[in-house]
């Protein structure tokens, strides 16, 4: 489960074959509203209460890339995010991490809990900006980018002069280093570690930060550009190979308090910035210190600059071979805004140099070195040359030395745009005495309208003792020179201004080159690039369902580009500035509740696949819309639903997979789509989902006479529960002297809502209440956040809140309420579009002929316990989706209608905590008409097992790319049927341990489903891993605690051998219970014992034994067990129980392979 920072939860779900789908917890701030996006490999997902901050800016989209959070785990125990603009510490409900003061930033940790409380204080731009916060980013976990180089470059040159970078400080932020390697030993002066994991010494354990830090000041066998200088190792970057942003800041002033000249950054993000993100900031503060970053531009190919590449101030370093050929993988330019990136390139392809003991990253060359190829391998040769000038010219600034280095590289094969100014040569950056500011000339992005002349001055200064004349020239005719030849005095100055004029240009294309300056045998190259913008404007129309203009929400999808934006519609319209291309647009229009805060209605368009060559114009009109209805036989109400679009198109020039859910809350009624015409490019599906279920409450007056009523709960409101008859007194605006003299104890008060909901619930059940009614003076539902559970309260619409006024001043009234707050049966109802949306009724009736009836029985530890269940549906082929979270008493049996669409698959989920924990879940199944089905919902006994059935990779214990480790574990807490899949819980506990040939090699005591321990490279060894799981939370009674223990054999695989499994029994038990999981006491009872292959074709079991043992003892009894016939690894068990307490069991099951698990499970199940 994730916790956003609005402190929604998010229960985030894998699908085989890729994919994820996302369902909102309906008990949040945004009430179970949002959207999620699919695009490409990353799964977007937003409440609806971050939206706004999404539109203006004050949130960082990457707080909601649920892709990148699984990824780097910061979906744990809590959020880390930078909190730009403040450095007064940390805010409520937050811990604070880290001071940034380079970046006028606070690094700070929010934990599930503190997350709503910040949002709470801070859930608008105006309210960040009251407390000094200008905006609130994910502090993200940044990656490393990974004998002829060094005099490819020409660093043997400067060595016979006699620089080697002696007496200058570079700062290595990587991943540590070994600093026992010969050829680095004595050559660090200061090393500290700023990350976050659990050890806190600066050793490299991954092997970038070693052979990086080599490069640069390596000396001996395989010697570094500067193999004289003074290196700082700063571990930025843990053992996983990332590190926290907040850390690298922190990791850059170290470096620039301590006395850096230079400092190396062989890391960074892949998804292109301008460069005011957080690290490119911190790198153009601490750079006017004097300090020269030198970045590696990405190995993301034409994907573009990230961060901290794209930073102003930072050398950005491409990559070329041995021959000076451009690196396929290296980071293209320009910058998004147009800006020089990269400045230089220099070799990264194939570079031998130190290899980290224990480590395996590259191909190794021997125990000593190893081949990498990256921009982190071509980073470090531009930092060893800059130590070389810097030694050589110790008065020089950081960015005098950047304009040396560019200024003078070799040209190469390729455009400005791609490597800029070309490949690093040390010699002329050492000894050449002219150079230009600045290093490079960023014209930026033209405006399609604009006629401008657009300038940029250019400064040549003559370093020489004698009088210089320049030639010059761009080798353009788009780029005019003030002047094609330039006098410079001695020591002294000059200045020209280079023009772009847009009438010679060509719309829709970047230019780039050299200026270039030359005077005898002096010759001085500036990259230069501009973007000439070719923009159209695309218009969007709003019409609501009652013929004004709407609001609502709009999602572009930029094909060529592969991004995607969520913008609002504001007074029916909406524009934007774009780039010609392919684009697909999707718009929500939303009917208000009567407060104006609330959708109760959703109409949503599509537009698919535009190709915008000129200024465009769409419409939407609600009124055209036509309603999306589920029809059951049984009375119900919507809980929620969700609607979703998937578009797949792909041609020689366009690769799209885009995917969009809009998850919509209970107030949401009705749901309109209007029409689409035939999608030809592409595959174009939508979908609508519908959960229904019994009517929470309906309320009936007790005379012919009474107005109707349709009462809705307000959020997170207490429900009333079985049938009460009560009266109805109207208390006006519910004010304390609103009650004066009114008997209300026991009654149904009707309020006119006039602000804060909690306060007027309150004050109701101050004076004894029995529920609250509100309504609104203005027309139409009203919907909001109860805010108080103190008594039920519940909303009608203006004209129902009108009505009963005006009936209660003519007589009394009593109602009858009847409250089902847990359903017993529920419908999940499913319809579908493939190539366009008909102008058409879309209605399902649900019934035998396109239904699938469950019946699903929800166990529980104590009576009365209570949890909750969604079940997601989407089509067969789909990467995403989401469903409706709906409470459920546990302990009971529902009887649950599935849509069978033969184009559809779904999947249940249940979890026994009231707030979304410990989520057990079935596979993906697709349901035939008609069909009857019976699941069995957490049935003792709980045990560990794997999740083969999920594909997870980890079953082999060896994974391709990480050889050196052996990958163990189990899915914890998994109930008695052996398709489900336990989840993680927030009370979970575990430690494990790794035994081979009987010596220990490593514990974990992190809660993770598999566990990565590093094993010798050597031959068979017989290994025993021993897993202790417990579960300590108040709502699990039964199975809290395990202990497992399995033994095997195993051999790192050697090159070109086909991993295979590590096979194991998997021990699960059959165990008839009651709904409270209870067997009779003082009974016989007969069970079933299964110890199976994970997969099937693997080593049958031979041998499986089995005791029980009562509550509190230690004497464990024999069971005896019985093959059934025809089912191999299946037993058949009968045991006198205990009159009382609860069962602990264990199993031992060995299997053809001598492969043996040991498990034992405390308090298993209870007795009656």
């Amino acid at each position: 489960m994730l916790t956003l920072i609005t402190g929604d939860s998010v229960i985030v779900n894998p699908l085989p074959g890729g994919g994820m789908t996302a369902v909102f917890d309906p008990s949040g701030p945004s009430g179970g509203a949002g959207r999620i996006i699919q695009l490409g490999a990353d799964l977007q997902v937003v409440p609806d209460k971050a939206q706004d901050g999404l539109n203006d800016g004050s949130l960082d989209p990457k707080l909601f890339n649920v892709t990148e959070l699984l990824a780097s785990e910061d979906h744990r125990a809590s959020l880390p995010v930078i909190l730009s603009g403040t450095t007064a510490g940390a805010p409520g409900g937050t811990t604070l991490r880290q001071s940034l003061g380079s970046v006028d930033a606070t690094a700070v940790a929010m934990n599930r809990a503190g997350a709503e409380k910040f949002w709470q204080v801070h859930e608008s731009k105006a309210k960040l900006r009251s407390a000094g916060i200008q905006k609130v980013w994910l502090d993200r976990q940044i990656k490393a980018d990974l004998s002829q180089s060094v005099p490819q470059i020409g660093a043997p040159v400067a060595w016979e002069a006699g620089f080697d970078g002696k007496g200058v400080k570079v700062a290595i932020l990587d991943t540590g280093v070994d600093a026992t390697h010969p050829d680095l030993a004595g050559h660090i002066s200061a090393s500290r570690n700023f990350t976050t994991a659990d050890t806190t010494d600066a050793v490299d354990r991954v092997g970038h930060g070693t052979h990086v830090a080599a490069t640069v000041g390596g000396c001996c066998t395989m010697k570094g550009v500067a193999p004289g200088a003074d290196l700082m190792i700063g571990k930025v970057l843990g053992d996983s190979g990332s590190g926290a942003v907040s850390g690298i800041i922190a990791g850059m002033q170290w470096a620039v308090d301590n006395g850096a000249s230079v400092v190396n950054m062989s890391l960074g993000t892949s998804s292109p910035t301008d460069g005011t993100d957080p690290l490119s900031a911190a790198v153009n503060t601490l750079s006017a210190r004097g300090t020269l970053f030198v970045v590696a531009a990405g190995n993301s190919g034409t994907a573009g600059i990230g961060a901290p590449a794209a930073a102003s101030s930072a050398l950005t370093v491409g990559a070329v071979d041995k021959k000076d050929a451009l690196a396929p993988f290296s980071s293209r330019g320009p910058r998004i805004d147009g800006a020089v990136k990269p400045e230089i390139t220099a070799p990264g392809v194939d570079i031998i140099a130190a290899r980290a003991a224990g480590t395996s990253l590259g191909t190794p060359v021997n125990d000593r070195y190893t081949s990498m190829s990256g921009t982190s391998m071509a980073t470090p040769h531009v930092a060893g040359a800059a130590a070389l000038i810097k030694e050589a010219h110790p008065d020089w600034s950081g960015e005098r030395i950047k304009e040396a280095l560019v200024e003078e590289a070799d040209p190469g094969a390729y455009a400005v745009t791609e490597g800029g100014a070309g490949r690093v040569w040390v010699p002329r950056a050492l000894t050449q005495q002219a150079h230009a500011e600045p290093a490079s000339l960023g014209f930026g992005s033209v405006p399609r309208e604009s006629t401008a002349l657009v300038t940029r001055d250019l400064v040549i200064d003559n370093d020489s003792a004698h009088e210089r004349t320049f030639t010059l020239s761009t080798g353009s005719d788009i780029f005019a020179l003030s002047t094609t030849t330039l006098t410079v005095p001695a020591k002294g100055s000059g200045t020209i201004t280079v023009t772009v004029d847009p009438a010679r240009t060509q719309r829709g294309k970047t230019y780039s080159g050299i200026v270039s300056a030359i005077a005898g045998d002096v010759s001085i190259r500036v990259p230069y690039t501009v973007v000439m913008e070719n923009r159209f404007t695309l218009t969007v129309n709003a019409i609501g369902r009652d013929g004004k203009p709407a609001q609502g929400n709009a999602l572009l999808v930029d094909v060529t580009h592969g991004t995607a934006q969520s913008d609002p519609i504001v007074d029916g319209k909406i524009s934007y500035d774009l780039t010609p291309g392919i684009y697909t647009l999707k718009a929500e229009l939303f009917t208000m509740d009567s407060s104006g805060t609330y959708p109760v209605d959703v109409t949503q368009g599509h537009d698919v696949g535009m190709d915008l060559i000129q200024d465009r114009s769409v419409t939407y009109d609600a009124q055209q819309g036509q309603e999306v209805k589920f029809a059951t036989p049984r009375p119900t109400e919507s809980r929620g639903f969700v609607v979703g679009s998937r578009w797949v198109w792909s041609t020689g020039a366009y690769s799209i997979d885009y995917s969009d859910v809009g998850q919509y809350g209970a107030e949401v009624q009705h749901v309109y789509a209007l029409p689409v015409p035939q999608v030809t490019n592409g595959t174009f599906q939508w979908y609508a989902q519908s959960t229904n279920t019994a009517p929470r409450l309906t309320a009936t007056g007790l005379d012919p006479w009474a107005p109707h009523l349709a009462p809705a709960y307000l959020r997170d409101a207490a429900t009333f529960d079985g049938t009460k008859l009560l009266p109805v007194i109207d208390v006006g605006t519910g004010k304390p002297a609103d009650y004066d003299k009114r008997p209300v104890r026991g009654q149904l008060v009707l309020v006119k809502a006039t602000g804060s909901f909690k306060d007027q619930i309150d004050a109701a059940a101050a004076h004894k209440a029995a529920g609250v009614v509100f309504y609104s003076d203005k027309p139409g539902p009203l919907a909001g956040d109860a805010g108080s559970t103190a008594i039920p309260a519940v909303t009608i619409t203006g004209a129902e809140g009108a009505a009963l006024v005006s009936r209660l001043k003519k007589m009394p009234l009593g109602v009858k309420l009847s409250g089902t707050p847990y359903s017993s049966y529920q419908y999940d109802l499913f319809t579908s579009k493939t190539g366009s949306i008909p102008a058409a009724p879309i209605t399902l009736r649900a019934d035998a002929t396109n239904t699938a009836e469950i019946t699903s029985s929800y166990y529980a530890h104590v009576a009365g316990q209570t949890g909750g269940m969604w079940r997601t549906i989407g089509l067969k082929d789909w990467r995403t989706g989401s469903g409706t979270y709906v409470p459920i008493r546990l302990g009971t049996v529902h009887t649950e209608y599935v849509s069978a669409d033969g184009g559809a698959r779904s999947y249940n989920s249940v979890t026994p905590s009231p707030d979304l924990d410990a989520v057990t879940e079935e596979p993906l199944r697709v349901y035939q008409a008609g069909e009857k089905h019976s699941d069995e919902w957490m049935r003792q006994v709980v045990n560990p097992r794997d999740e083969a059935a999920r594909g997870l990779p980890f079953a082999a214990g060896y994974i391709p790319g990480y050889m050196d480790y052996l990958t163990l574990g189990a899915s914890a807490f998994n109930d008695s049927d052996p398709s489900h899949t336990g989840g993680f819980s927030w009370h979970d506990r575990g430690t494990t341990q790794l035994f081979r040939n009987g010596a220990l090699i490593g514990t974990d005591a992190a809660y993770t489903l598999y566990h990565p321990y590093k094993v010798p490279d050597q031959g068979p060894a017989s290994y025993k891993f021993i897993m202790d799981m417990a579960r300590t939370a108040d709502w699990w009674k039964y199975s809290p605690t395990t202990h497992t223990e399995m033994t095997f054999t195993a051999q790192r695989p050697t090159n070109g051998q086909i991993l295979q499994p590590i096979s194991m029994p998997q021990i699960s038990y059959d165990v008839p219970l009651d709904l409270l999981n209870r067997a009779q006491g003082g009974k016989n009872l007969t069970f079933t014992v299964r110890a199976l292959p994970r997969h099937p074709g693997e080593a049958l079991t031979t041998t499986t034994e089995t005791w029980i043992s009562g509550d509190g003892t230690t004497t464990w009894t024999p069971v005896p067990l019985t093959p059934i016939a025809g089912r191999p690894g299946q037993y058949t068990a009968t045991v006198k129980l205990p009159k009382k307490g609860t069962i602990n069991l264990r199993t031992r099951a060995v299997d053809a392979n001598d492969h043996t698990v040991d498990q034992t499970v405390t308090n298993a199940f209870g007795l009656k």
